[in-house]
């Protein structure tokens, strides 16, 4: 299964074992897992472990950014500390941080801290996911499908998104038929389109993939045991390096143009 956050709250997308996909938009992430209690492997477009005055930087964002390449690292963005996450106010959320962990956070992460705090309570009141629900970045999950080749192109545009579609085509071929139906079955105005995109490229990625993998290889975990990872997929074609560069992956160009 694969989850990211939505206007309405949560968007799920789940593939079953002999290939039949279903789309479900949850008001709370909790009700989004209870739903799906058969799905052995749950990835989740939001951060899970976070960072801490002990911890103030979390190495698989920047593992992540680097496998991104050049003017992509943007798309990843760390996530605030947890007493962060009870703060009101941006300014207020921005001094906080700055006090943790030597710095401000960006725009975007106080704007997902409340879907963040949710998961958080969830991951440490049920622990039972914890290792089952896995942190997963959508544009990793693409260039890992595409060959280890990151997509340039804003999946905002029409040609980002309909390449990210030829993607997750040859992984799941029903995967533009599935997109599709998310469109027509939900509103703009509670699930955009990249939601949807994101949401597939997870749960197309947990299945397709022949494992995976860790970034860093050996995560760290947060202050109440949580790991700090991003996951990723192992495809058939790829050798494994017996050494770090670049992250366990052979050294074709991550971020090559697709």
């Amino acid at each position: 299964m694969g989850i990211d956050g939505c206007k309405a709250g949560w968007i799920a997308v789940e593939i079953d074992n002999r290939g039949n996909g279903s789309v479900g938009v949850f008001d709370t992430v909790y009700r989004a897992l209870i739903m799906h209690p058969t799905a052995d492997t749950i990835l989740i477009d939001m951060p899970i472990g976070l960072p801490d005055s002990m911890t103030p930087t979390r190495e698989c964002d920047v593992i992540a950014r680097k496998l991104l390449g050049k003017g992509l690292g943007s798309r990843v963005f760390p996530p605030p500390p947890r007493r962060v996450l009870d703060v009101s106010f941006y300014e207020d959320a921005c001094t906080l941080s700055e006090t943790i962990i030597g710095k401000k956070i960006s725009r975007q992460s106080f704007n997902i801290a409340p879907k963040i705090k949710q998961l958080d309570d969830i991951l440490r009141r049920h622990r039972d996911y914890v290792g089952r629900v896995r942190e997963a970045h959508p544009e990793l999950a693409f260039a890992a499908m595409n060959n280890r080749k990151a997509l340039q192109i804003s999946k905002k545009q029409k040609a980002g998104l309909q390449g990210r579609l030829k993607v997750l085509e040859r992984h799941y071929p029903h995967a533009r038929d599935l997109y599709n139906y998310a469109v027509d079955s939900t509103q703009r105005k509670d699930v955009a389109r990249d939601d949807i995109l994101d949401a597939m490229a997870l749960a197309i990625m947990a299945r397709s993939a022949r494992r995976l993998r860790s970034l860093p290889g050996e995560p760290q975990t947060d202050a109440v045991g949580l790991p700090m990872e991003i996951v990723v997929g192992i495809y058939e074609w790829e050798k494994e390096s017996s050494t770090r560069a670049p992250f366990g992956f052979t050294r074709s160009p991550f971020a090559e143009r697709a």
